[in-house]
């Protein structure tokens, strides 16, 4: 209906070079008015919805750094040979995790 509408006037208004513009009907000039600022209204919500989209996107590439950190600690505890306990009369306690104490963990979590 608004595009034939359009037409509409555009056909009235242009059908010959010598019209009168001031000759639209005021119930056109009106909707053409109204046309104008619904534009307006739209590009405003189309550049709030950008601007979300933007910040989603840094908050799924922030996690994205997230998981990718967390996997590397996971990667260092999950092998089952980190929890074998090697004694040495000479050096004691060896073992990674001992030795480690969730340091590792506690520094990717408060990142």
């Amino acid at each position: 209906m608004d595009k034939e509408r359009l037409e509409m006037i555009k056909i009235d208004a242009f059908k010959n070079r010598n019209y009168d513009i001031t000759k639209l009907m005021h119930g056109d000039v009106v909707w053409l008015i109204e046309q104008a600022e619904r534009v307006e209204e739209q590009q405003k919500e189309l550049e709030g919805r950008k601007k979300f989209e933007s910040q989603r996107a840094q908050q799924v590439n922030n996690l994205i750094g997230q998981n990718k950190r967390y996997r590397e600690a996971l990667k260092f505890y999950a092998p089952e040979s980190k929890y074998v306990i090697y004694y040495s009369a000479l050096d004691g306690i060896k073992n990674d995790i001992y030795f480690d104490s969730g340091s590792r963990a506690r520094k990717e979590l408060a990142e």
